[in-house]
């Protein structure tokens, strides 16, 4: 049976915390007592495989929030799996909380293996073997995207090429899950407003307070996010 979330101190932190989290045993693995610089962030992060850079600055790490940020940190972000919208979409992602600036927003993790395994037996049938496209474009068309683009060619080509298919209901040695994303997933509105429903079920939803120091690495196709202004 998945995990859906395990907490854990940096300081009892184990391989085989790594280990469960690689196999999709675990859903979201949340270290708490961190004191990490960006290299050791990368160093964590490259335990459970090659790291990926970002998209669209293309560095390994996002500044969220403060001075010489990328992202803003008091904006709220859709429901969402990173870089969703291409090929190479990373299986894991960290988030890490060097400095709090005032009042932060919680991050929510939806668990997607518990949305399909609640889905009606008839919208498991329909849904099974589909490929839908993601976009980086539906996201801008429906929500404001609080990165700052350097400049206005970058967030065109953003829009028009961050598109690839990924096959939406996957499974590993835990059960199967949806690959879904309100915000990039291309569906049938009918099929997409049940996906909704069943992921963001409120006893499906784990919230994140943040504290100093958390750093917490989710499987990216096993669960989205999202994050409260």
């Amino acid at each position: 049976m998945m995990t859906f979330v395990k907490t854990v101190q940096f300081s009892d932190l184990t391989d085989q915390d790594y280990e469960e989290l690689a196999c999709g045993k675990i859903g979201v693995l949340i270290i708490s007592g961190c004191e990490l610089v960006e290299e050791s962030c990368c160093q964590e992060m490259a335990r459970l495989g090659a790291l990926r850079r970002q998209h669209p600055d293309n560095s390994y790490l996002v500044k969220i929030g403060g001075e010489g940020k990328v992202l803003d940190g008091h904006s709220q972000l859709a429901w969402h799996a990173d870089r969703m919208y291409f090929r190479d979409m990373p299986r894991f992602v960290g988030l890490y909380a060097k400095q709090i600036y005032g009042s932060t927003g919680r991050t929510l993790f939806s668990n997607m293996q518990r949305a399909y395994e609640a889905l009606p037996e008839d919208i498991k049938n329909q849904i099974e073997g589909l490929r839908p496209l993601n976009k980086s474009q539906n996201y801008l068309d429906r929500y404001f995207y609080p990165y700052d683009f350097s400049e206005e060619l970058q967030r065109k080509l953003f829009r028009r090429y961050a598109r690839a298919e990924h096959k939406l209901v996957q499974e590993d040695a835990y059960g199967k899950h949806l690959v879904f994303s309100e915000a990039y997933t291309t569906l049938d509105e009918g099929i997409k407003k049940v996906l909704c429903e069943y992921s963001y079920k409120k006893d499906n939803i784990y919230i994140h307070e943040w504290a100093q120091g958390d750093f917490v690495i989710a499987n990216n196709f096993k669960t989205t996010h999202m994050r409260e202004p």
